[in-house]
């Protein structure tokens, strides 16, 4: 099983930084033994030449995004172009704004998560494993929120993931700060 996952074009100028919800999904999959490339439009413009060399070169199942109101327009874009190259992919699509007005993205994408994400995409996929899909038996392409285990020592565990892929995260930024202005990590972090 191989799952892309995008992050959409942002319009608005501002400094990338790395998406932390599709970095949550990535590790999530990771973890779970799925093969899992990340393409960062918000890093890299747009290009349609280039989303369709990575289909092509990746070849796969499931191309899951992410969007916010303002990206919105731009991952419906992508949706439509994945499509375009080949309609056999199952499009996903979650964040805040799908979230917030889940029919809106369920006229484009295959399927849409509402709410957090890590542990409904795992089931998706654990479901396409079988054979099984969950876009008819979850009513209009939409998936319900079960991210969060029931019972508290889970949610803890989950915490726990999410706060060490985040000082990962952070680490890795400010070596790529310290690369940057010539200085180590070490000299990066910020002095009390």
């Amino acid at each position: 099983m191989r799952f892309l996952l995008v992050n959409p074009y942002c319009p608005i100028e501002e400094n990338p930084s790395p998406p932390l919800g599709l970095s949550f999904l990535a590790g999530s999959l990771i973890e779970a033994g799925i093969e899992t490339r990340a393409l960062d439009f918000a890093v890299f413009p747009y290009s349609r030449g280039l989303l369709e060399s990575t289909l092509q070169d990746f070849q796969p199942h499931i191309v899951g995004l992410t969007a916010v109101t303002m990206t919105y327009d731009s991952a419906a874009q992508v949706v439509r172009d994945v499509k375009a190259s080949n309609p056999g992919i199952l499009t996903v699509m979650g964040g805040p704004h799908v979230t917030s007005v889940p029919d809106e993205a369920a006229q484009y994408c295959s399927t849409v998560v509402i709410g957090e994400g890590e542990a409904t995409w795992l089931d998706l996929v654990n479901d396409m494993k079988k054979g099984e899909g969950k876009m008819g038996a979850m009513g209009g392409g939409m998936m319900g929120q079960k991210a969060m285990p029931s019972d508290a020592d889970a949610q803890m565990q989950m915490m726990q993931k999410r706060m060490d892929m985040m000082e990962m995260m952070m680490q890795t930024m400010m070596d790529r700060q310290g690369m940057m202005s010539g200085t180590k990590s070490a000299d990066a972090t910020p002095k009390k």
